[in-house]
């Protein structure tokens, strides 16, 4: 279980990967197809694959467990927590609970008393496990249909769960501080808390306010995706035409790569990464449309 650990770059290198632990991977895999109809004219045919994976620490030396959150013991690498019992990439963040009346941003805390409480002071705000990155359950599905010389065939894949830190919208709902300003911003700051609208869960959004965007599971976004990655249509000329072009087979095609995705939220896209979104910068797969002709002589 190789974890990357940061170093100060004054040793003369920025980190190191150090093995803490041990851990393990199980789950099932199903995969299942076969024709719906089958006929001499007409085949439609359907394909699904799916995968559940279950990750978990196993053990960790003592050396390792100097932390304790939520009743697991571990460490704390960066926004994640790494604990005997949770799997990899579990969320340690604060918990954002909306805005006071004042439009500031509030965030959960226990008492002494084991009771949740608020507080609108980020240091005062206390970190919990926010669940994983990972998903609960992905794979794809296909369907083709073929029918009197054209065929059509269109492949999905998906992902159910796991949250996904989204900094690209992180980033978009910060507001100018210093010199930095003339930027773009979500359209989501025009909801934000005013006096004429108290009841926004956004806080109010004003210049130089550097509590607005502070990290927290506010900007953990469900992973949960649908892809439409390739659908194609042909045609398959009939034998009457190809043997007197002198041809075994004749075929044209047109196909379309990376089609659509549908996710959470408009512009995000949880297939760039594990654990996260799509940054503001990133681009998503390209659309390919092309076309083509297959000869066999």
């Amino acid at each position: 279980m190789l974890i990357w650990f940061s170093a100060p770059t004054s040793i003369g290198y920025s980190g190191y990967y150090d093995n803490v632990g041990d851990m393990v991977n199980r789950g099932v895999e199903i995969d299942l197809s076969g024709d719906i109809i089958a006929t001499r004219d007409f085949t439609w045919t359907v394909g699904l694959n799916m995968s559940w994976q279950h990750n978990e620490v196993t053990y960790l030396p003592e050396d390792k467990k100097g932390y304790s959150c939520d009743g697991y013991n571990g460490y704390s690498d960066s926004y994640y927590f790494v604990g005997e019992g949770l799997p990899m990439y579990t969320w340690r963040v604060k918990r954002y609970a909306g805005v006071n009346d004042q439009g500031e941003p509030l965030y959960y805390r226990t008492n002494a008393k084991g009771e949740l409480e608020t507080t609108n002071v980020y240091s005062n705000g206390d970190y919990y496990l926010c669940g994983s990155a990972l998903p609960d359950l992905f794979g794809g599905f296909n369907t083709s249909i073929k029918a009197f010389g054209f065929d059509l065939s269109a492949q999905f894949n998906y992902s159910i769960g796991g949250r996904k830190w989204y900094s690209g919208y992180q980033s978009l709902m910060t507001p100018p501080y210093g010199q930095i300003v003339g930027r773009s911003y979500h359209r989501d700051i025009y909801n934000a808390w005013t006096p004429e609208n108290p009841d926004s869960n956004i806080p109010r959004w004003q210049y130089d306010d550097m509590t607005f965007a502070n990290a927290s599971d506010r900007w953990l976004i469900d992973g949960s995706y649908l892809s439409l990655r390739n659908i194609t249509l042909g045609y398959t000329f009939p034998r009457s035409i190809t043997s007197k072009l002198k041809m075994q087979s004749l075929r044209i095609y047109a196909s379309c790569e990376n089609l659509y995705y549908w996710t959470k939220r408009k512009g995000f896209d949880p297939r760039m990464s594990l654990v996260a979104g799509s940054y503001s910068d990133d681009y998503s797969p390209m659309r390919n449309i092309s076309g083509g002709i297959s000869v066999q002589f």
